[in-house]
């Protein structure tokens, strides 16, 4: 909830004496905001001003803090950085409470400037009960060169701190314990490339997910592939929209692999080199907005011999993947192909396939790659494949050539023996074409 007198238990509270007697529960406030500036939608006009332009918001939270009994604390702070020049004392009152009770927190999500980072320190050591993180940077220039070494130092000694979050910062993370970790940056800098320094240095890490608005090579730095590799035993998750970074990588026990490559053309060079010198059991691999040129997806596939789950998707409707839709669709034909099982046989690539998800939010008038082959494909993959999605797009109501009444009633045959099988175009409004 908002500290905020017009929501959450603060009002129900006013309904009558039942809902006063339950709104007491401690559970109810444990979790709760407190935000600067103005919410709301419309104008400015006929916005709420929100908890910190309230006449006596410290005694507001410490109230609220009281009906929390001795429960956990689960709690938010958005702050913006001109709030925080004419309310800096007014804002380190509240976090002078909120620190009071620090032993009790056990997420906290703080959007902030980096100066209210280093007021934070004094927490360094009394947070036990820590399991979630989350820091959004709101400095103007946040995303440059930010203060983050007092806000790291205050959260270093957390037992119990395993899942962080971090946007528009640069966090050098050297968090032992931490097992998760999702980072959204806006530019990497030469001397340093934070996703890399978390992998290295979170030895226990097993999820990461590090989304890159700048680029590592064409834009900002070229690869060193003269580097050694950032090497982690325990990363088993990894989703990233740079593909470059794989360069730099070596993650032996990865089993899951999710990589975008919006607007790059040499995504898949990255990853047959990474396969190799990781020797990983990759059991799912996805691809979310790639070119497809370089390599074809068959000597991927062929490094990957555990796969079970294969993912691609277009979900960005950018105009560099618009232009190769004629070359991504030959890809995928190409791909159905060398999946087809002949005889029986068990195929040499990716022999334990269970599922095989396509998905394209970008207009794409005729897909070529499905048709018999891909119904042949399916078929002959009967016995192991438990799921085969196929959605895209359409910028009008048509009919698919590509697939006969027969391969029709082959597909509603192989559902009819409990194969989830999914083909389907959706026009403009979302309805199912096919």
């Amino acid at each position: 909830m908002v500290l905020d007198f017009t929501q959450g238990a603060w009002a129900a509270s006013c309904v009558c004496r039942s809902w006063r007697s339950a709104s007491r529960r401690p559970h109810l406030w444990t979790n709760f905001r407190i935000m600067s500036g103005c919410t709301g939608g419309g104008s400015f006009s006929h916005r709420r001003p929100t908890f910190i332009r309230y006449k006596n918001p410290i005694a507001i939270l410490q109230t609220a803090l009281r009906c929390t009994g001795s429960c956990k604390l689960d709690w938010h702070v958005e702050i913006r950085f001109d709030d925080c020049i004419g309310n800096r004392r007014r804002i380190h009152s509240l976090l002078d409470v909120l620190m009071s009770h620090s032993e009790r927190w056990a997420c906290v999500s703080l959007t902030i400037p980096s100066e209210l980072g280093k007021y934070l320190e004094r927490v360094r050591g009394k947070v036990p009960e820590l399991r979630r993180l989350t820091f959004v940077g709101c400095d103007p220039e946040s995303s440059w060169e930010p203060d983050d070494a007092p806000l790291i130092r205050a959260f270093a000694i957390a037992p119990k701190l395993r899942r962080v979050s971090v946007e528009n910062a640069l966090l050098r993370l050297t968090y032992s314990r931490l097992t998760s970790f999702t980072a959204s940056f806006s530019l990497y800098f030469p001397d340093v490339i934070p996703p890399l320094f978390v992998i290295k240095h979170c030895v226990r890490l097993r999820y990461m997910e590090a989304n890159i608005v700048g680029r590592i090579n064409h834009h900002h730095f070229e690869v060193d592939t003269t580097k050694p590799s950032v090497s982690n035993t325990s990363l088993r998750h990894l989703t990233i929209n740079d593909p470059a970074l794989l360069a730099y990588l070596s993650l032996p026990a990865l089993l899951s692999l999710d990589i975008g490559d919006i607007g790059c053309l040499s995504c898949l060079s990255f990853i047959t080199p990474f396969l190799d010198i990781s020797q990983c059991s990759l059991t799912r691999l996805y691809f979310r907005d790639s070119a497809f040129s370089g390599a074809p997806l068959a000597d991927i596939l062929s490094l990957v011999p555990c796969l079970t789950d294969l993912g691609i998707g277009f979900h960005t409707d950018s105009d560099a993947i618009a232009r190769q839709l004629g070359r991504i669709d030959l890809v995928l034909a190409e791909l159905i192909k060398s999946l087809l099982v002949v005889d029986g046989k068990q195929h040499r690539l990716v022999p334990k396939l269970k599922r095989f998800d396509f998905m394209s939010r970008i207009y794409w008038a005729d897909c070529q790659f499905v048709g018999p082959a891909l119904v042949n494909m399916l078929h002959s993959r009967k016995r192991t494949m438990r799921r085969a999605s196929f959605r895209w797009a359409v910028p009008r109501v048509v009919r698919f050539p590509n697939l006969s009444h027969a391969c029709l009633v082959a597909l509603h045959r192989m559902k009819e023996k409990g194969s989830d099988i999914t083909i389907c175009a959706l026009d403009h409004v979302g309805g199912s074409v096919l």
